[in-house]
């Protein structure tokens, strides 16, 4: 009666453990199995069962029907790895992926052990099998998310050598115009300049970050980058330490902030220009006055020695002199001829302080109606004189060709604001011929209608701008000219007068040995 009583205690304890480990198996999502290689026979555990969503009452685990679960692409390499470790005598694992008796892939990671007798041959195959398909989702979301991010991400690895790159993210390969193979392995200095903005080697500035990223210390910083093709881009960098089991790995996320800084440089510019033409505009009001007086006194010299006034021959009478033959020594010395060109010039001068004067009062600006054709050729008329004078090159000698509209109509705008367009794009261009050397320089002039629009096209053959340059040419105070010869502000202030004082668009196409087209739209009314 006493054994009976040791059995049945025994028994249940046998089953409360077995109850406890199928419990520890299902929190965990790890079966169990075995094979015998003697009778062929297949064990498995109650969550094994679960994992492949079998019923143990009708389905009869073997090496067949097994395989019949296994995704098919992961047969061979599972059978492969169990050889191999049969030949060798050591255990082997992998994952591998099961489509259940209800048509779901799962993902597991198997384990197996091979217990041999004393000849050296196979007895029993066990092992185990983990559901890691929560798992593998997780670290597919993870890499979408990675992949998908609109910033630049690496994992760095930390080494006797310093950071290297381990992993990155497709917007990284996009900024450093690379693949993956130019990357992993490479450190941080191999895509830096040799040194920093603020004089620090890059070398020496990337141990710095690592050692504080080591202490735990979140490192946010700029930092200039050098992509493939050698080109500098400014990134924002923040840096994190990660502990991966025994590893230790830093995390960077780059952001792009060129564009950034290019628009804080504009608005720091435009600023500038604000200032500058306030101050402009103070000068030009200042010296108006002087220039109508030299004007005006120019007109008076040349009244009193050729106009027809009895006054001018009383003087010369008084002075025992004839007024011919003043007017004679004049002719001949060409003072005329000054005279005048002092007049054109003066009027000239004080045409463009107008200009700066409506420019800086834009509440007080007339708009009227004016033929676009007409004011492009009045400013053509006007560079023609202008490069006479300069004698640096005769605009004469660049071909005009004109394509404008039939029955083009008029169009409400500031006619002197839209000649200082025309004038500045053409004396850009005309410049630009002359100082490349431009074979049969050319100007093409298209005027047109375009959805309640007027389109201005001004084309030239000269050298075209790289892309870098056509990006900024509106930018204030940017230039390729010397200091001496170019402020850069002729396209910037053109661009505003297009842009805000006429709510138009103002555009430029251009490629190296391609030419410039500058295109102008400009609402037919406000």
């Amino acid at each position: 009666m006493s054994n009976s009583r040791e059995i049945d205690s025994l028994a249940q304890e046998v089953e409360r453990l077995k109850n406890r480990l199928n419990e520890s198996q299902q929190v965990a999502k790890i079966g169990s199995w075995e094979f015998d290689m003697a009778t062929g026979e297949v064990w498995w555990s109650d969550e094994t069962y679960r994992i492949f969503e079998c019923d143990p009452k009708t389905f009869i685990p073997s090496t067949e029907t097994i395989k019949q679960l296994y995704h098919p692409d992961d047969i061979k390499p599972i059978e492969a790895a169990c050889a191999r470790a049969i030949e060798e005598k050591t255990d082997y694992a992998g994952d591998l992926r099961i489509i259940t008796k209800k048509g779901r892939i799962k993902n597991c990671h198997f384990k197996g052990s091979i217990k041999y007798n004393s000849d050296g041959d196979v007895v029993t195959i066990y092992g185990t099998i983990h559901n890691i398909t929560e798992r593998k989702q997780s670290e597919q979301k993870y890499q979408k998310l990675f992949e998908s991010a609109s910033d630049g991400i690496f994992i760095l690895q930390n080494t006797d050598q310093g950071p290297v790159f381990t992993d990155c993210n497709v917007k990284v390969l996009e900024m450093f115009g690379c693949s993956p193979k130019d990357i992993i392995g490479k450190t941080p200095a191999a895509f830096s300049p040799e040194m920093q903005p603020d004089g620090t080697l890059s070398s020496e500035k990337i141990f710095m970050i690592a050692e504080a990223a080591m202490a735990g210390e979140t490192q946010m910083l700029e930092w200039s980058h050098t992509r493939l093709d050698n080109t500098h881009f400014d990134v924002d960098l923040t840096i994190n330490r990660i502990d991966i089991k025994e590893d230790i790995f830093f995390q960077a996320i780059v952001r792009d902030i060129t564009e950034r800084k290019r628009l804080q440089e504009i608005i720091i510019q435009t600023e500038k220009m604000m200032s500058v033409g306030g101050l402009a505009a103070g000068i030009a009001h200042e010296i108006r006055n002087p220039l109508s007086g030299i004007i005006q006194n120019i007109q008076i010299i040349r009244n009193r020695l050729f106009g027809d006034m009895q006054k001018n021959i009383e003087i010369a009478d008084k002075c025992g002199v004839l007024l011919e033959h003043v007017r004679e020594y004049a002719s001949r010395r060409e003072i005329d001829k000054i005279a005048q060109d002092i007049i054109e010039a003066g009027t000239r001068a004080i045409e463009i302080t107008e200009n700066v004067l409506s420019f800086s009062r834009k509440s007080e600006a007339e708009f009227s109606l004016h033929d676009l054709t007409e004011l492009m050729d009045m400013t053509i008329n006007l560079v023609s004189k202008e490069y006479s004078l300069k004698k640096k090159l005769n605009f004469r000698d660049i071909s005009i060709m004109r394509n404008y509209e039939a029955n083009m109509p008029q169009v409400e705008c500031e006619a002197g604001k839209i000649q200082q367009v025309f004038m500045n794009i053409l004396n850009n261009g005309a410049e630009e011929m002359h100082e490349t050397g431009t074979s049969s320089p050319c100007f093409n002039l298209k005027i047109m209608r375009e959805n309640g629009m007027a389109r201005v096209e001004i084309q030239d053959n000269g050298p075209g701008m790289p892309e870098e340059v056509r990006k900024r040419v509106f930018e204030p105070f940017f230039t390729t000219k010397s200091s001496d010869t170019g402020t850069g502000l002729g396209l910037s202030v053109s661009y505003f007068i297009i842009h805000e004082n006429h709510g138009g668009i103002m555009d430029v196409e251009s490629a190296p040995g391609a030419g410039t087209r500058f295109i102008i739209k400009i609402p037919l009314r406000r």
